[in-house]
């Protein structure tokens, strides 16, 4: 029987989160310098799937299945008939996890004997997708409320275990754990026993593994409690930053297969990692949340394009960092309204040492499109590469908006460097002080006065006078625009 089992960080579809999740049976807890410790114990909340006889050949089935949050998947591989080459084998809806990032329901089942109840009720009720024979995916009890991650080979001899973890931007402090067991030892074996191969891939599940153990677990030999890197050779460094996709595989007992012939079962559980994640500094707001600079918006001329900045500050970095415009204005999502204005050169500045942001950061931007038709955004997005090593970022991030008439409002980015937030800038426009010197009450200037006080934009200050003195000019220097009446004396 060929099982493989995949860690897998950092791609996008499902895979392992990194949080607590009483359905999917895992949990995190967080000490006290930010570090976590995450277990997949597959101990899940969901209550356990039953079929019971009705008396006349059918079944009532209590079918209960939840739709799979986590990165795992199980494939049986056979022949239909003789000449066939090895293919997937597949069974009815809810028994099958052939990706894991397909987000398939997965049913919990009290025992292996449970699972083949409702296999034989599926069959009796009249159901043509679903064969008695055929492999079954789900979460099997070990032991009351301690539930295990297995498939049911059915028949057929090669299967295909997999999960993944995301772990782009975490260092790993300890070794990446996990526990094997036979679940099942087979049935008609006459004693026969399945040797799995482990396998580890980095970065992707395509190419050569990272590193191959041969026979490393043989079923019927008990619990195997196992730490990755220490079992394949690996640095445990070497995990950091990773997608990490491990395989656990067979070609099964070497019997034939044959219709009333099982092979063992295997179950994987516990899945444990301790993370320690990259930590924002600035903007100085915790995993998964929303801050803002409500309480001190940025300021710019009422009406006018102004180029402003928040700091940008990490600690730990080691993925790439992403600075994403949401395309949300005032709390709500309004794609057809793009308040910022991510630049093209610019937009990110380091400190020099001497605390100005004067070095330029190299960047990828990807430009907002409209859609013509639509007259919808696309997000824009800027993405700093990951480092050669780990990092601590002190930079000042540049963009431009056009606030409002004396108001405040708010466009939200997203930042991701393996801890993800979002930040709603708060900006208000503020009015131009505008002095207009009056050398009289003719209508002119009365007429220039109400336009632009009517235009708005501007605190206006009318001096009546025909002579501008010295102690007058600190007034005119401070205001940002000094307009003279028709005429004005010496």
């Amino acid at each position: 029987m060929l099982a493989c089992f995949l860690l897998v960080a950092g791609q996008a579809g499902a895979q392992f989160r990194i949080e607590t999740n009483a359905q999917n049976g895992s949990e995190v807890t967080v000490d006290e310098n930010g570090a976590k410790s995450w277990i997949s114990h597959f101990n899940t909340t969901q209550a356990v799937s039953t079929a019971t006889p009705n008396g006349d050949g059918t079944y009532t089935l209590d079918k209960k299945s939840f739709r799979n949050r986590n990165g795992y998947q199980a494939n049986v591989y056979g022949r239909t008939v003789a000449d066939d080459a090895d293919s997937l084998i597949s069974n009815g809806n809810r028994y099958n996890m052939p990706r894991y990032n397909s987000g398939a329901n997965i049913m919990h089942f009290a025992s292996l004997a449970a699972l083949d109840s409702m296999l034989m009720g599926e069959v009796a009720n009249g159901s043509t997708s679903v064969l008695t024979t055929n492999p079954s995916t789900g979460l099997f009890d070990v032991a009351e409320g301690d539930a295990a991650f297995g498939v049911s080979p059915g028949k057929y001899k090669k299967v295909e275990l997999a999960f993944y973890l995301r772990l782009g931007g975490y260092e790993v402090a300890e070794d990446i754990t996990f526990d094997i067991l036979t679940y099942d030892a087979g049935t008609n074996l006459g004693g026969a026993t399945a040797s799995y191969e482990l396998s580890v891939y980095l970065g992707s599940d395509g190419g050569d593994a990272a590193a191959t153990v041969a026979d490393y677990y043989v079923t019927g030999s008990g619990v195997k409690n196992v730490s990755l890197a220490a079992a394949t050779g690996l640095n445990v460094s070497d995990f950091t930053n990773q997608n990490i996709y491990v395989y656990l595989k067979t070609t099964g007992s070497g019997t034939a297969i044959a219709d009333d012939v099982r092979d063992p079962m295997i179950v994987i559980d516990n899945i444990a990692a301790k993370l320690v994640p990259p930590i924002w500094v600035a903007p100085d707001v915790a995993e998964n949340q929303i801050g803002n600079n409500e309480s001190a918006p940025l300021t710019g001329f009422s009406g006018v394009e102004t180029t402003m900045e928040i700091p940008i500050k990490t600690t730990g970095r080691w993925g790439e960092l992403k600075i994403v415009d949401n395309l949300y204005f005032n709390g709500q999502g309004f794609d057809t309204f793009k308040p910022l204005t991510f630049l093209e050169s610019g937009a990110l500045m380091a400190n020099d040492g001497s605390g100005n942001y004067t070095v330029p950061v190299e960047y990828t931007l990807k430009p907002a499109v409209q859609d013509p038709g639509t007259g919808k955004w696309s997000k824009q997005e800027i993405v700093v590469s990951a480092p050669a090593d780990k990092t601590d970022d002190d930079m000042m991030f540049y963009f431009k908006v056009t606030p409002r008439v004396a108001s405040s409002n708010s466009a939200r980015i997203e930042l991701d460097m393996g801890t993800r937030i979002w930040y709603d800038i708060f900006y208000a426009g503020v009015n131009k002080e505008l002095i207009f010197v009056r050398t009289n009450n003719n209508n002119w200037d009365s007429t220039v006065v109400a336009g632009i006080k009517d235009h708005g934009g501007y605190n206006v200050t009318e001096v009546f006078q025909t002579v501008v003195t010295e102690d007058q000019l600190p007034l005119f220097n401070a205001a940002d625009i000094v307009i003279m009446g028709r005429s004005l004396g010496s």
